[in-house]
């Protein structure tokens, strides 16, 4: 189990940060789902502000938000299938002061852009 903790501060290092962890949970996921061929799903409870990964093999990932930010999923889960695709999706992470960054998982096949 591993668990990532975002720092409370605005700056934009620690926003930068928080992104890279996010993207880099969300690419876990997908190569996870291809290599072992089970699926993974990723979850986000608004409540705990935490982002959950669980894979068919058992194992599970975390990433606590920090106190001020928040991610939006659709139907708060993203289902990875075994073979690593992922319908399209927008996941947003919100934060103070107006930030906003967009993580696009789009081409089915687990590509993520960001804007």
């Amino acid at each position: 189990m591993r668990l990532f903790t975002a720092h409370s501060s605005t700056s934009k290092i620690e926003q930068n940060q928080l992104i890279m962890k996010v993207k880099t949970n969300l690419q876990w996921g997908i190569r996870s789902a291809f290599l072992s061929k089970r699926a993974v799903f990723i979850q986000y409870s608004k409540k705990q502000q935490l982002l959950t990964l669980k894979s068919g093999t058992g194992r599970k990932s975390y990433l606590k938000f920090p106190v001020g930010y928040d991610l939006e999923m659709p139907g708060n889960e993203v289902i990875i299938n075994k073979t690593g695709y992922v319908a399209p999706k927008t996941i947003i992470l919100r934060g103070p002061n107006g930030f906003r960054h967009r993580f696009r998982i789009q081409m089915a096949w687990g590509e993520i852009y960001e804007n």
